[in-house]
């Protein structure tokens, strides 16, 4: 039972997925369109996912569950797993690789891998207030409000200790 993220409860279940390069418009089309058919669909247990997804930036696939109205089990898990695994397939894509970050600068999204970071920090590329996406968060309220971050204000504060 597809929703929008408007309807969606804040402490819904948030997954992001981020594909290991940018989409074309294209491709974020055909996405879109599937992940519209797959909501549609979901289920848990034999009853609908109340559930919201979007493509965004042309990079990030996320899905949301309301938990509240029926909470995603193993089996439908399972299942938007092996959705977004076909996906992959047909994109050319990964979207389960989590050692690369976003960054966001100057209205631009670059891309850097996890063992480039401590370089990029040394070169002054990256410093505390450089903002990246931290596909990390756990619900809606998360993802609305802390999905672009700081480095030093997340888990990412870390490269500069």
């Amino acid at each position: 039972m597809r929703t929008d993220f408007s309807d969606i409860l804040p402490n819904s279940k948030v997954w992001i997925y981020q594909a290991d390069r940018l989409l074309t418009e294209e491709e974020a089309k055909q996405a879109e369109d599937k992940l519209e058919v797959f909501l549609e669909n979901w289920q848990s247990h034999g009853k609908g996912v109340k559930a919201a997804g979007k493509v965004l930036h042309n990079l990030f696939i996320v899905l949301a569950a309301d938990e509240d109205y029926n909470t995603p089990g193993g089996c439908s898990i399972d299942s938007s797993v092996h959705f977004l695994k076909t996906l992959e397939q047909e994109l050319g894509v990964n979207l389960f690789n989590r050692s690369i970050l976003a960054l966001f600068s100057n209205e631009r999204i670059s891309l850097i891998r996890l063992n480039d970071i401590k370089e990029a920090i040394a070169k002054g590329l990256i410093t505390k207030e450089t903002l990246f996406f931290n596909n990390l968060a756990p619900n809606v309220a998360s993802f609305k409000n802390q999905w672009l971050a700081s480095f030093g204000s997340a888990w990412t504060a870390r490269y500069f200790a």
